[in-house]
């Protein structure tokens, strides 16, 4: 049985949101388990996700920065998105 591209691209897509849905509730966890003391756990990640749509939107990154696992990906993108500021 073959697959076709489009079916490995859906794979591949639903694969990649379920890891930036994982990632994004460790961080939650991360968060509420007394790691954040000035802002509540839920806001700041709520602020995360329309950043990550934002970044989406303006074409600065193509897929969710939930999805970002090292520094040196991440790095560029904050400094785009702290210059339009």
């Amino acid at each position: 049985m073959e697959v076709s591209h489009n079916t490995a691209t859906n794979i591949s897509s639903k694969e990649t949101s379920l890891e930036s849905v994982s990632m994004r509730e460790t961080f939650l966890d991360w968060l509420i388990t007394d790691n954040s003391k000035t802002l509540s756990p839920h806001i700041c990640v709520t602020c995360l996700d329309k950043i990550s749509e934002y970044t989406k939107k303006k074409k600065i990154y193509s897929t969710s920065l939930w999805e970002i696992t090292q520094p040196s990906v991440f790095e560029p993108i904050h400094s785009k998105i702290r210059a339009i500021k």
